[in-house]
């Protein structure tokens, strides 16, 4: 059943993807292309725009903003990315009585529904392993988006020309630009951190792979609603000062004003910390991974403070070959630089949500690849069996001609321009030449004439086509072929017999070995015989 878990699977590893994220505040496209495994940075596009409110931006500010990311062309290469963002994501760990990727697909939506606050009917279902468990059991993440919302964020990219046949997760794009840029331990805890616009989205690493994973409320809008508290301005003012705050005079008064929204992080953090360790029976975390997409003053140093823990800031870039042009790479593209990366290695810590209903709208490039590999593969083995017969072919018309060529030498050897009186000694030694000249002239008939295949004719022409027989063995040596079978009766064993018997080449008494029989409820079932049967090439 591998071949049918194959088929079952997510779409594998590629060699090239361009990935699409659509943020609070701009939308970014990077492309990637593999060779080996090996991974280079080919292009990368940003569009942004100014905020004046907090919140998600209007769907047609998002279409201007796709429209001169596209440059109004289609965005294409062997697979094209997109993500929802993780806090649209109903996640959950599920242990399920499977361990194959099919079985466990067919029911994922079962077993998730009592932790997804509407109807099965209305969400899309995706996940991967986990772990295996004893008595054939897995744990798996499971993720689940609505319909509504993956369709209409798929509408809105397919208005600027970019058809996703993958559609995942922007938070597993992080995750998958972490396990690029750094060396995890697998025996080391992590908790990894990605502070957004609006949310804030927490993973905590073990042995290597996600265990657990929450978002909460709490971003980047959070600081500027804070300083727009603190100073009385508008959103976009806020939105300036935080950008400057390091760098500004009112350094202290904005790291002043911040107390209170990042002590509020604080207790959510600390909350998932203690949740991701109940939950993954594994040790508390060593270290922790800032991933501060939107920029909050004093953030890292409050983390630091707060948890106790060691805090990094991961490196953008780093295992990923890049042309000098291409070093403005913006941290602000790092989950879609994931997400791509997620695409070009196999296995992985991936969904796609249209894998499902939404695959065959918009995976037919990506099979109809497939179909043209396949023929392609067809064609490859239809030519070297052609040329592996051609070569049986011309061996088989060379020995043929080989065996003419010896017996025609023979007979040049032994007869005579023209008729000559011979006496006395000579005349015996010619008759003996003569005859020694019959006897290979035989031999080489026999090896000419007689072989396997002729036999099998033989046998194939004799035996009467309505006896049910069942060939257990088939021994053919130039001597002697042995038959043993099957049939339904003794009168079928028997009339084989004398089939056989009626050849030319089956010349002598066929031993009739020993014979059995099979029965059931009294009945006879089956007659096993086994033949000897003697071989002799007709008479030249």
């Amino acid at each position: 059943m591998r071949w049918l878990e194959r088929l079952a699977s997510p779409q594998p590893a590629a060699k090239s993807c361009w990935a699409v994220d659509v943020g609070s505040s701009g939308v970014r496209a990077v492309l990637l292309k593999r060779r080996g495994r090996r991974v280079r940075l080919i292009n990368w596009k940003e569009v942004t725009w100014e905020r004046d409110l907090p919140g998600p931006p209007a769907p047609e500010q998002v279409s201007r903003a796709l429209a001169e990311l596209t440059g109004g062309r289609k965005i294409s290469s062997e697979i094209v990315a997109a993500a929802v963002p993780i806090h649209q994501v109903f996640v959950k760990s599920l242990v399920v009585p499977f361990t194959r990727s099919f079985q466990i697909r067919q029911v994922i939506a079962s077993e998730a529904e009592l932790h997804i606050p509407y109807p099965l009917e209305e969400v899309v279902f995706d996940f991967w392993p986990l772990e295996e468990l004893e008595g054939g059991k897995t744990r798996v993440m499971t993720m689940a988006v609505r319909k509504e919302l993956l369709a209409g964020h798929i509408e809105l990219l397919q208005g600027a020309g970019i058809n996703p046949s993958v559609v995942g997760v922007d938070f597993l794009g992080s995750a998958a630009a972490l396990a690029q840029a750094e060396a995890i331990d697998e025996a080391e805890a992590i908790i990894l951190v990605e502070v957004g616009t609006s949310h804030t989205a927490v993973a905590f690493f073990l042995e290597g792979r996600i265990k657990f994973m929450r978002s909460f409320i709490w971003g980047g809008d959070t600081i500027s609603q804070a300083l727009m508290k603190e100073f009385g301005c508008s959103f976009a003012e806020a939105e300036r000062i935080k950008a400057s705050a390091l760098v500004g005079p009112a350094e202290e008064r904005v790291l002043a004003g911040l107390g209170p929204a990042l002590e509020e992080m604080g207790g959510e953090l600390t909350r998932t910390i203690y949740a991701a360790s109940s939950q993954s029976f594994g040790p508390p975390p060593s270290r922790l991974i800032l991933a501060d997409t939107a920029g909050i003053p004093g953030l890292k140093e409050f983390l630091a403070s707060r948890t106790g823990l060691e805090v990094s800031v991961p490196q953008l870039l780093k295992g990923v070959a890049v042309k000098k042009s291409k070093l403005s790479f913006p941290f602000s593209a790092w989950s879609c630089l994931g997400l791509a990366l997620n695409q070009l290695h196999p296995g992985g810590q991936r969904v796609n949500f249209r894998s499902g209903e939404f695959s065959l709208k918009g995976a037919g490039g990506a099979v109809r690849r497939r179909l043209w590999l396949a023929g392609v593969e067809a064609a490859a083995l239809a030519a070297v069996l052609l040329v592996f017969l051609l070569g049986r072919i011309k061996a088989e018309e060379k020995k043929s001609l080989e065996l003419q060529n010896k017996i025609q030498a023979i007979l040049q050897q032994t007869s005579t321009p023209a008729a000559q009186i011979i006496s006395g000694l000579e005349h015996i030694q010619m008759e003996e030449k003569l005859k020694q000249a019959q006897r290979d002239i035989k031999e080489y008939r026999r090896l000419e004439t007689i072989s396997a295949l002729e036999i099998l004719r033989e046998m194939s022409r004799l035996v009467p086509a309505e006896i049910p027989i069942q060939v257990v063995e088939l021994d053919i040596t130039p001597d002697r072929v042995r038959l043993k079978g099957r049939t339904n009766n003794y009168g079928s064993v028997e009339a084989v017999r004398e089939a056989l018997s009626r050849s030319p080449y089956f010349q002598g008494e066929i031993d009739p070995g020993g014979m059995r029989t099979r029965r059931r409820g009294g009945e006879l079932v089956t007659v096993e015989f086994d033949y000897l049967i003697p071989v002799h090439p007709p008479e030249i």
